[in-house]
């Protein structure tokens, strides 16, 4: 029974993490909603375009032969080819919705197993599965999230949801366009609503977030999510982001980046000043193009709409007429097939901790080592990067994971989970408050991310971190090179460690480094200006203390989190510069979470039982479960 794993979901995440499952020795059935693999990519309407490129999107052991935006059909083809490609096609099975997931507890031995009834969306026969671990993967794309606005009944216009779009912009034309949201497919929408609608207004409550283009020069403006950008402290995020807005409004090569360069610099000023570092980001430029070349305006959020065709805004203005609302306002996430028996306690606490976003690196569960279930490309949203390398990264952590608590660490070459629940359970408080500290302005903070510092993280924690630049640049200086100056792709992360495969990862690190050179001197020069400081101490730092790129701002993020008014943690008498000097000797140890959870850990045997708590965190989910039950507890290490 514990070789066999159920995974939910045969999207992008759900097919990395058959695989690694089925790579590590688990019988795996994976189960799909839909009639073919894909998710997303295989549902959304034909025109769409991914907004990461695929050097940056490829899985890290199947990297992209080719360097441009993936279409919707070139992403379905690349996924359907890394699935022959592994093997794993028998594995899947579309068109079964999985209807209910529980766990029954084996009275005669004494333990709890899981089992997963099925539909066959075209038979409707049922079948009852039976597993010791089960994957939840089904993304974050669910049901429309539908907005009931005041006066709806009496609003005669259209409203559709972005999930009803097909492609066909001939459903805007001629008619008086209201978009509501503003992500990417917001921005899209709005631009091929702009095109050919008689007026189109779109309604942006707080902010899109950090605009980016998807191509700079024809190349995909995300080759230049390298190091020498992405890594600079976190605390010169302002100054980088001012930078490089103001260098977009100025020397911008088209009046469109020239007004995303101004949208970006009123972010920083007035609505994040983190600004590309502390705020989601909307990597379309589509309705800065609806504005400036198709006459597109903004409106604030909506207050009330009807009688008839009429729309009132926040703002107290009105417009008399408004053919159709398009909601770009996101989904819904359905766990309904969660159903725990009421006597199994730890089923209930690792569903409300995934209610409250409360898991270890946003996929496990606080007891994952009772129920094995996790939650793979759910709950972790880039803020820019690309969602389908991070799913991959928490399918190889959740995969080492499952094998140490199935007793298997031989084959995990170093463990991965905490020494201890008490150290799981600081983990997760620290990872929730520095997604506050980060994104505490954003409304979208519950998933968003970091994805240079999580992929860090993950890789640390896994052991399949590259290494540190100088160590690099003796062996190999073209690679180290090509790490530090090129795009932050994946394959990075297969250059030694588990299930590492050098060869294919350097080649594909190597010869997709070349067009970063010219995509735009101006912003590299603004990169490098502003860590003139900054960032050359932190290569000296690394060079004298031997810390992986990425250790010392997991050190910085640690600080601000302990010296936060109201928070407190148990640290034995250590203080920070011991910490740092422990994540110095004990190279094993490099994530904020898992070098202070180890600080923490009682040397003579006994808890000190000191608070923890997040009451400084505006985060509405601080409340930490007891995997015995329900009730709200402190912190206690």
């Amino acid at each position: 029974m514990d070789k066999r794993a159920v995974v939910i979901g045969g999207g992008p995440s759900g097919l990395a993490m058959t695989k690694e499952l089925n790579q590590v020795g688990f019988e795996v059935a994976c189960f799909d909603n839909g009639k073919a693999i894909g998710g997303v990519w295989d549902w959304a309407w034909d025109s769409l375009v991914m907004t990461s490129s695929s050097t940056m999107s490829a899985f890290s052991d199947y990297p992209s032969k080719d360097e441009k935006m993936w279409s919707k059909k070139e992403c379905n083809d690349y996924l359907n080819s890394y699935v022959d490609h592994f093997g794993i096609r028998s594995l899947i099975h579309v068109n079964q919705a999985v209807i209910k997931a529980t766990r029954v507890r084996n009275q005669q031995d004494d333990y709890w197993y899981w089992q997963v009834t099925t539909r066959h969306n075209e038979t409707g026969q049922e079948t009852l599965h039976e597993a010791g671990s089960l994957f939840v993967c089904t993304g974050n794309n669910h049901v429309p999230r539908m907005v009931n606005f005041e006066g709806i009944e009496t609003y005669q216009g259209d409203m559709m949801h972005t999930k009803e779009y097909t492609g066909d912009h001939s459903i805007f034309a001629n008619k008086d366009i209201l978009t509501v949201g503003m992500g990417e497919s917001g921005a899209d929408l709005s631009l091929a609503a702009a095109k050919v609608a008689k007026s189109c207004q779109m309604s942006i409550r707080n902010s899109s977030g950090w605009v980016g283009p998807r191509l700079r020069k024809g190349i995909p403006a995300d080759y230049m999510t390298s190091r020498i950008l992405w890594g600079i402290p976190r605390v010169a995020a302002p100054i980088q982001s001012l930078l490089m807005s103001t260098g977009d409004k100025t020397f911008g090569e088209t009046k469109i980046l020239k007004t995303m360069g101004e949208y970006n610099r009123g972010v920083v000023t007035k609505c994040n000043p983190l600004g590309a570092w502390g705020t989601h980001g909307t990597k379309s430029t589509g309705f800065i193009e609806a504005i400036v070349n198709h006459g597109a305006t903004i409106v604030p959020g909506i207050s009330r709409v009807g009688p008839k065709k009429r729309v009132e805004f926040t703002d107290g203005s009105i417009s008399n007429h408004v053919d159709m609302i398009v909601l770009n306002t996101g989904f819904l996430q359905d766990f309904e097939f969660l159903q725990p028996d009421p006597e199994d306690h730890e089923f209930i606490a690792s569903v409300e901790a995934m209610r409250q976003l409360h898991l270890w690196k946003r996929t496990l569960p606080l007891n994952f080592d009772q129920t094995r279930l996790g939650f793979i490309g759910v709950f972790f949203r880039p803020t820019f990067g690309s969602q389908l390398p991070s799913a991959e990264m928490q399918a190889r952590v959740a995969s080492a994971a499952l094998l140490e608590v199935s007793g298997r660490q031989d084959l995990a070459h170093i463990p991965v989970l905490p020494r201890s629940r008490e150290a799981m359970r600081l983990q997760i408080v620290l990872g929730v408050q520095q997604s506050c500290s980060q994104y505490a302005d954003d409304a979208s903070n519950k998933k968003i991310g970091d994805f240079y510092l999580y992929m860090n993280d993950m890789a640390i924690t896994l052991g399949v971190h590259p290494g540190t630049f100088w160590e690099i640049l003796f062996r190999d200086p073209a690679l180290a090179l090509c790490l530090f100056w090129g795009c932050f792709s994946a394959p990075q992360f297969r250059l030694k460690g588990r299930m590492a495969t050098p060869e294919v990862a350097r080649d594909a690190i190597v010869r997709k480094i070349h067009p970063a050179w010219f995509l735009s001197a101006r912003l590299y020069r603004i990169a490098i200006v502003t860590r003139l400081v900054s960032a050359l101490l932190f290569t000296v730092v690394a060079i004298l203390d031997f810390v992986t790129f990425g250790a010392i701002e997991s050190i910085r993020v640690m600080k601000r989190t302990l010296q936060t008014p109201g928070t407190t943690v148990a640290l034995n008498d250590l203080s920070v510069s011991e910490l740092e000097k422990e994540i110095r000797v004990n190279e094993r140890i490099w994530s904020t979470a898992s070098f202070v959870a180890r600080a923490c850990q009682p040397r003579n045997g006994n808890a000190a039982h000191n608070d923890c708590n997040a009451s400084s965190c505006n985060h509405p989910d601080t409340k930490i479960l007891d995997a015995s039950g329900l009730k709200p507890m402190k912190i206690s290490v």
